[in-house]
């Protein structure tokens, strides 16, 4: 079951990646998804090979292997989380706002105001500290 959840989420991630290809490249879908997956195959050996010491690639004194995780787990996680507040508290606020007062009780004006000011200052300043700390 495990390996059948791995297999039917690798899938989901692919498609999209698949799809730009079979768009930009005017690929068919057997030849896009044949692409993708030996371009991950190469990653993935080249990434392998780095971890196991056989080739010396590093990023920031470490393997290939830890330097991306590194930099995928604390740094860009953290500012994909940093650019959804932004968008949730400048772009989408007003809407959510919107939506909730059409609800039975609605919300008062100080959740409101405290809402939008935890969207828009209070939440990206504390993952941009938590991003800074990352890169010490």
């Amino acid at each position: 079951l495990l390996f059948l959840s791995a297999i039917t989420s690798l899938i989901s991630i692919y498609e999209g990646v698949v799809s730009l290809m079979m768009d930009k490249l005017s690929l068919s879908r057997v030849k896009a998804t044949v692409l993708m997956a030996v371009m991950n195959i190469l990653t993935a050996v080249v990434v392998l090979l780095s971890s196991t010491g056989l080739w010396d690639i590093s990023i920031g004194g470490k393997n290939l292997f830890d330097g991306i995780d590194k930099l995928t787990g604390s740094f860009t996680m953290a500012l994909m989380i940093f650019m959804c507040c932004l968008f949730m508290g400048w772009k989408i606020y007003p809407v959510i706002i919107a939506e909730i007062g059409k609800g039975a009780n609605g919300t008062s004006k100080s959740f409101q105001t405290y809402m939008k000011w935890v969207l828009r200052l209070i939440a990206p300043a504390v993952i941009m500290i938590i991003c800074l700390g990352a890169l010490l």
